[in-house]
């Protein structure tokens, strides 16, 4: 806010060429198809800074670089960094994004992450949650396949939409709830969802081990 008018205007282009990039690097890259699916928005300034450039075709990132944004990436959203605004985590990444454009020395991805088999089976699938999309992501890095005709789900058209109707239980809700000893929270988390198009979601019904959510 303390930086004037004039200044602000004539990094424009420089922005809007960084927050293109970013978008074409998140859909590229990460299959983030809809800003639905970013874990969290602070992630899209980050990126915006590192792609940000005055020329209007920048060169090529190193390869070295984008391996380096790649990995502070997921360990951002599996240690869920910007939860909660987190203003001074951005801050940080943003001047070490800065050193990692120029070559410098950085720590960008070398900050404290834990991580097990109990995010998968702590955290439950909620659409609006960070752990849900950034296991969302993860599944789509796999490049999932349809369980009847074991093509590639199209994961553009999945994801787009950014919401739960392609994502479904493994082993099916009332099929759990049956057998009477499984909590919701036990039967919703993340480790029992899979990517299934609707097209087999209708087909398999829940006489199989796969059921609509």
């Amino acid at each position: 806010m303390d930086l004037p008018g004039s200044e602000v205007r004539n990094k424009f282009d420089e922005i809007q060429t960084g927050i293109f990039r970013a978008i074409d690097f998140l859909k590229d890259e990460l299959n983030v198809f809809s800003l639905k699916l970013l874990p969290m928005e602070n992630i899209l300034a980050v990126l915006s800074s590192f792609f940000s450039s005055p020329q209007k075709q920048p060169p090529p990132v190193p390869q070295e670089q984008y391996q380096a944004i790649k990995k502070w990436f997921w360990r951002a959203c599996f240690s869920k960094r910007y939860a909660r605004g987190a203003s001074k985590s951005t801050d940080l990444d943003l001047a070490e994004v800065k050193k990692l454009k120029t070559g410098q020395p950085h720590q960008l991805e070398s900050f404290d992450i834990s991580l097990d088999t109990s995010f998968f089976l702590k955290n439950y699938f909620r659409m609006n949650s960070v752990a849900t999309r950034t296991f969302i992501l993860l599944l789509a890095q796999g490049k999932p396949l349809n369980f009847i005709q074991g093509t590639n789900i199209s994961l553009k058209n999945v994801l787009a939409q950014g919401n739960r109707k392609e994502f479904h239980h493994i082993f099916p809700k009332s099929y759990l709830q049956n057998l009477e000893k499984y909590k919701d929270d036990e039967i919703n988390c993340l480790a029992n969802f899979a990517l299934l198009s609707r097209s087999d979601n209708n087909k398999i019904k829940t006489n199989s081990l796969v059921s609509i959510v």
